[in-house]
């Protein structure tokens, strides 16, 4: 799955997901600067539901330790949304490596 996300003026990511045993990957890219970023989050521990504003919806049953991978021990704190920003805000990013000029014109597509 790739999908473009928008978070401040000047950010682009481009996004894709992976998994091993333990953890569910999202890999990103910032593509201004060609750095490789991943959101590591536990993998689902199977799946439950949840009722969020009258419609049903499936969640990981380790829900609370997904959350918290992501915002961190806090998520429950109220913050300014327009503050947040994908590539900084995350307790859970993890810059790996980046794209060379060259690599980005081979790689990076947009459809």
């Amino acid at each position: 799955m790739t999908d473009r996300l928008k978070s401040l003026p000047g950010y682009k990511l481009s996004r894709r997901l992976g998994r091993d045993e333990d953890h569910v990957y999202t890999h990103g890219l910032d593509s201004p600067t060609g750095n490789r970023v991943k959101w590591i989050v536990p993998s689902p521990k199977g799946f439950c539901s949840g009722i969020l504003r009258g419609k049903l919806f499936f969640v990981p049953c380790n829900i609370e330790e997904t959350i918290a991978a992501t915002y961190g021990i806090t998520w429950f704190v109220d913050h300014p949304t327009a503050q947040f920003n994908w590539l900084t805000s995350s307790q859970n990013a993890v810059e790996y490596g980046n794209f060379t000029e060259g690599e980005m014109k081979k790689y990076h597509i947009i459809y």
